[in-house]
């Protein structure tokens, strides 16, 4: 049920941006977008322990749908700033899933975008919600550094995230998204080679940093790019390729952490985020990208 919403929710989330603020203000945007996110994040797990102590399961689901129902009215009562045209109404759906595949496959922006992106949830995505548990308990962690792990990449996703809603992002966009793949490379290598919860834990911080730098890139290069008629299509596309990658990803690295190890796993995915971040710096299709 979670999935069937977001498929809904996260096409719409990702192309609303573009309807509230210009192109030249959608870097900065995204990123303040991407740093409350992750903030949440990190908070909300807490935040939820504290009110199930103090009310109970009930008192927390209360509060919960009382916040959602906050969400609802400020949803209803936004005007976007920006028009956007609209797609023909009148295609079906097959010619409409055709139409905007057609289009990501031969923009040359978008294409390469997709590709990294998919190498992005292939190889980052599976380190946190699958490997990071995988390789404490391998190392013989307790619960408590894993979450410490856990949240020095939330820690650096924000970090990085801030700096870009303050500074903006790199002139060249595309490489920007490659270097945070490498990045990313470094810190996965170093959590899963550390000896000590601590060195871990600076690695997850670097994960989180290189994930911030690819995020805060990708996003920006993706939206400015996208006709204004296929806004949710192509982000229904991009969620579908994330989506897609991210199953590939965790069930064969799960079936080799079984296998081999979590070490093991987790030096497969240091390998795959490094040889796709030093493809994007090579190919003079993604390192020229800019930002229109």
């Amino acid at each position: 049920m979670i999935g069937t919403v977001d498929a809904f929710y996260l096409p719409a989330t990702g192309s609303m941006p573009r309807r509230l603020v210009g192109k030249d203000q959608l870097p900065r945007a995204l990123a303040l977008q991407q740093a409350g996110g992750q903030i949440a994040s990190l908070l909300g797990p807490p935040v939820g322990a504290v009110l199930v102590a103090a009310a109970g399961l009930t008192g927390a689901a209360v509060a919960d749908a009382g916040t959602f129902a906050i969400v609802l009215v400020v949803l209803v009562r936004v005007r976007p700033a920006f028009d956007v045209e609209r797609s023909p109404r009148g295609a079906g759906l097959r010619a409409g899933v055709v139409d905007g595949v057609r289009i990501a496959a031969g923009d040359s922006v978008l294409r390469p975008a997709l590709l990294l992106t998919a190498a992005a949830a292939c190889f980052l995505l599976p380190v946190v919600s699958l490997l990071n548990p995988l390789l404490a308990r391998e190392h013989g962690w307790s619960a408590g550094a894993a979450g410490l792990v856990a949240g020095g990449q939330n820690l650096g996703m924000v970090a990085v995230a801030l700096v870009v809603s303050r500074r903006g992002t790199l002139g060249r966009i595309g490489v920007g998204a490659a270097s945070g793949l490498c990045v990313s490379a470094l810190g996965i290598a170093a959590a899963a080679m550390a000896g000590t919860a601590a060195v871990a834990v600076a690695g997850g911080v670097v994960v989180g940093a290189g994930s911030g730098i690819f995020a805060c890139h990708i996003g920006p290069l993706v939206l400015t790019n996208i006709p204004d008629t296929h806004l949710a299509r192509m982000q229904a596309l991009l969620v579908l390729v994330q989506s897609l990658a991210l199953v590939v990803g965790n069930n064969a690295l799960g079936a080799l952490a079984d296998a081999q190890g979590a070490t093991s796993a987790a030096a497969v995915c240091a390998v795959g985020a490094c040889a796709s971040g030093i493809v994007g710096l090579v190919l003079k299709p993604i390192r020229h990208l800019r930002q229109k």
